[in-house]
C-alpha cells in the first residue's frame, strides 16, 4: 500500500511526511542488498562526495545523482556544483552522473556538462513552466533552455555538446591560458609556454 501525503497538507505536514518516509539506517549494506535484488538500473541520488560516489559505483550502481535535494534537508550541505567538480574526476567515466541542482538557465546546464554530468535533471523549471501554461509551458522551458544553451557555447567558440565535454572543467576559467604570438606584451606574455624561436 502506497503512502501519500494527503493533497490537503500544508508545508510542515508535508515536510513531517517526507521525514518519515526516510529511513536513516539505509546504507551501503542497504544498497548491497538491493542491488543483489534489483537487476534493473539502479541509480543513486543525494551523492556529494567523490568518497560516497565511487563507493556506490563499487557496489554496482548504474549511475549517481549529485544533489543536495535543493538544500533542503540541511542548509549546510555542499552546494551540488561544488561537489559535481570533485566527483566526475574521481568517476573518470566508470558511471554516469546527473546532475540536480539549480539549473535555471542553459548556462547552468554548460556549467554542470563542462564540469563533468552527463545530463542534468529538471526540477522547479518545469514546474513554473507547467503552473504556467500546462504542457505548452513545459515545451516553452525546454525551448528556452536550449537558446540559452546554444547562445552560451557559440559564446564560447563551441559548436557542440560534445566539444563542450572535450573541452572539460578548463572552459570555465575566468582568464584561460592565451595562445602565444611574438606580439604579446606585458601580463599576456605570462600565459605563454613557449616564446616563439
Amino acid at each position: 500500500d502506497a503512502k501519500i501525503a494527503p493533497a490537503t497538507a500544508n508545508y510542515l505536514e508535508q515536510a513531517a511526511f517526507l521525514a518519515s518516509q526516510i529511513h536513516q539506517s539505509f546504507d551501503a549494506n542497504g544498497l548491497k542488498w538491493l542491488r543483489e535484488r534489483w537487476r534493473g538500473r539502479l541509480v543513486v541520488k543525494g551523492i556529494l562526495s567523490a568518497r560516497d560516489a565511487l563507493h556506490c559505483v563499487d557496489l554496482g550502481a548504474d549511475g549517481i545523482v549529485v544533489s543536495n535535494h535543493g538544500g533542503r534537508q540541511l542548509d549546510g550541505a555542499s552546494s551540488s556544483i561544488a561537489a559535481l567538480a570533485d566527483i566526475a574526476p574521481a568517476l573518470a567515466g566508470r558511471t554516469e552522473i546527473l546532475f540536480d541542482g539549480g539549473i535555471r538557465r542553459g548556462g547552468d546546464v554548460v556549467k554542470a556538462v563542462a564540469l563533468g554530468a552527463s545530463a542534468c535533471l529538471l526540477g522547479r523549471a518545469y514546474v513554473y513552466g507547467a503552473a504556467v501554461g500546462g504542457e505548452a509551458g513545459i515545451a516553452a522551458v525546454l525551448s528556452l533552455l536550449r537558446t540559452e544553451l546554444d547562445a552560451t557555447m557559440a559564446l564560447m567558440g563551441l559548436t557542440s555538446i560534445d566539444a563542450l565535454r572535450a573541452a572539460g572543467p578548463d572552459v570555465l576559467q575566468a582568464n584561460p591560458p592565451q595562445p602565444c604570438c611574438s606580439v604579446a606584451t606585458g601580463p599576456d606574455r605570462q600565459h605563454c609556454q613557449s616564446e616563439p624561436g
